[in-house]
């Protein structure tokens, strides 16, 4: 929308000047910051800030299967199997994690659209529901910021206990011989391709919320609003929510608003009082998110101006 809004303005007859001039500056300035990131790249193979913003190295865009993948007329038939397999196979009750990979070993970045695909929850990603975190990431062999074979099964299991993971999709040699070995990750599927395996966590109790007594459900949970019943809790003991902290997101309980802690990289409050009832969490949009649909909307209406005019 931005981008058709700049468009109209440039070859409108608008008299506004310092409209135009200021947008081809705008252009001049990505134009050469691109130009800056490629020269860069192209005087050293292994840049790492070209590999920084556009997430590949340059050289490893040579070797990109353009008749294949997403560069073709579908994506892969592998990634097709998998995402039908998950979205009919697996729940809401806990998370996905996937290796993905940043070489386009498959295709393309089409492995992060697969909480759109099959409408579920996914460690690593674009949606909500989703925990974003630096280490939390599996790609190429690393997993939570480690090589995978430098893990025990014991640590590997702490960390998807944490994230409230029980599925995990793999491709590499490396990750399908270590899940193919533990005795806690069952093998579900692979695709018809080889090219991805399906595990599931067999030990884990799957819960977004660990209390230290009594029970929780996660009632409700969409993009700006979770809803946690509690049964039988303690007031004062520690309510543990397996969702990022952000300071966007707000708890109530009885009109009063409650201290959201931050527990590592996730939720943590005190149960305000005893026995059964309801914790409500309200996400408040930030200042740049507000800033950006004020920017989108702006756009829209020059649009809009420019095409009547």
């Amino acid at each position: 929308m931005a981008s058709l809004s700049l468009y109209y303005i440039l070859i409108s007859k608008t008299k506004n000047n310092f409209l135009k001039i200021f947008v081809l500056s705008l252009l001049t300035t990505y134009v050469f910051t691109f130009a800056f990131y490629l020269f860069d790249a192209w005087h050293n193979s292994d840049s790492i800030l070209f590999e920084y913003i556009y997430g590949h190295k340059l050289k490893d865009w040579y070797s990109l299967e353009f008749s294949d993948g997403i560069f073709g007329s579908q994506p892969k038939k592998d990634v097709l199997e998998l995402f039908s397999f998950l979205k009919e196979k697996t729940t809401k009750e806990a998370r996905i994690i996937i290796e993905d990979s940043r070489y386009g070993k498959l295709g393309g970045n089409i492995m992060a659209l697969a909480s759109y695909f099959t409408d579920k929850y996914y460690l690593g990603g674009f949606y909500q529901g989703i925990l974003i975190e630096s280490d939390t990431w599996f790609v190429d062999g690393i997993i939570f910021g480690r090589n995978i074979t430098d893990y025990t099964e014991t640590e590997l299991e702490k960390k998807f206990n944490d994230y409230n993971v029980k599925w995990v999709v793999v491709w590499s040699n490396s990750s399908k011989k270590f899940f193919s070995s533990s005795k806690n990750f069952k093998k579900l599927y692979e695709t018809s391709g080889g090219l991805f395996q399906v595990y599931e966590y067999i030990d884990i109790k799957p819960s977004y919320i660990t209390l230290e007594s009594g029970r929780a459900e996660l009632k409700i949970l969409n993009d700006n609003k979770m809803v946690i019943n509690l049964t039988d809790v303690k007031k004062g003991e520690n309510i543990l929510i397996r969702f990022r902290h952000e300071n966007y997101w707000h708890a109530f309980y009885n009109g009063k608003e409650l201290k959201i802690e931050n527990c590592g990289i996730l939720m943590c409050l005190k149960a305000p009082d005893s026995e059964s009832y309801s914790i409500t969490l309200i996400y408040e949009e930030g200042n740049l998110l507000k800033i950006g649909k004020m920017i989108s909307l702006i756009s829209l209406v020059v649009l809009i101006s420019q095409i009547l005019l």
